[in-house]
């Protein structure tokens, strides 16, 4: 807990919709080499939370004074800090290039507005890189830091990250020569995926291929789609359809491990392949 003779300078906090709750835990915030002497010099404090942390200040005087004071002796204007993803798959389910290496780069100068609560919008940018170790950089400048300091009250930089979104690619194997007349993959909102087409897995098994084509649907870290594998027989000469019945019931959704850039068509475009054996 933070001593009481510290108070908050602002708060920096980060929203992802690949998470069940929206709640991003897998990034880390490290002061740059710059922001780093100037938070010991000047006794700032970083206390983490679940999503991001909150910088404080052991200064009793006015926030605007000190900070113009640190401009003055150092030529600093803002805070920095590298961002760094503890989860390896970071950049497969965010919703970020993927024919190019980028950095997430976030300025509180850059901003979409303000909510209540003093909860700034921080726009996502990406800058292409030829190398990184990082995953991002935010850059807090002091003018904005001021802006939202009114009494107790401070700013909180919100970043918010988007799932990305891929086509799904079901690849059905029928290793046990089942009958399939008819079969279609449908989800219980009511879609239906393009196919059956016939395909051939990187194993060298033949399978029906069913896709979302066009409809690019998000990855997400607890399913949410809930696709079925139905057969709907047809019976006699006239080939009259008989009611469907369920031949996989809950197909697997696709995670980070099973993303991948598209080869054959726009690099663009993320294919999420997923083989299911009947």
């Amino acid at each position: 807990m933070m001593q009481s003779s510290y108070t908050p300078v602002f708060c920096a906090d980060v929203l992802h919709s690949y998470f069940s709750e929206g709640i991003c835990t897998c990034l880390r915030f490290i002061p740059s080499a710059a922001t780093q002497p100037v938070l010991n010099r000047f006794g700032f404090r970083m206390q983490g939370k679940t999503n991001g942390f909150t910088l404080f200040t052991s200064s009793p005087g006015p926030l605007s004074s000190l900070l113009s004071y640190i401009t003055r002796v150092t030529g600093e204007t803002a805070f920095s800090f590298d961002i760094i993803s503890r989860n390896d798959g970071f950049p497969v389910f965010t919703e970020m290039p993927a024919d190019r290496l980028v950095l997430l780069t976030f300025d509180s100068s850059n901003s979409s507005g303000t909510a209540p609560g003093n909860i700034v919008s921080l726009v996502t940018v990406f800058t292409d890189v030829g190398e990184a170790s990082v995953t991002g950089t935010l850059t807090l400048n002091f003018s904005d830091i001021l802006n939202y300091i009114n009494g107790n009250s401070y700013g909180l930089f919100r970043i918010s990250l988007t799932a990305r979104s891929t086509q799904w690619q079901y690849y059905v194997v029928n290793r046990n020569a089942m009958q399939l007349d008819n079969p279609s993959v449908t989800e219980k909102g009511g879609m239906t995926l393009e196919g059956p087409q016939p395909a051939t897995t990187p194993a060298g098994e033949q399978a029906l291929l069913f896709t979302s084509g066009s409809t690019l649907l998000p990855l997400s870290e607890i399913p949410v789609y809930r696709f079925d594998l139905v057969n709907t027989p047809s019976n006699g000469a006239a080939q009259k359809k008989s009611s469907p019945k369920v031949v996989f019931r809950g197909l697997p959704n696709p995670g980070a491990s099973n993303t991948a850039a598209n080869a054959a068509g726009s690099s663009s475009l993320v294919t999420s392949p997923m083989y299911v054996y009947v």
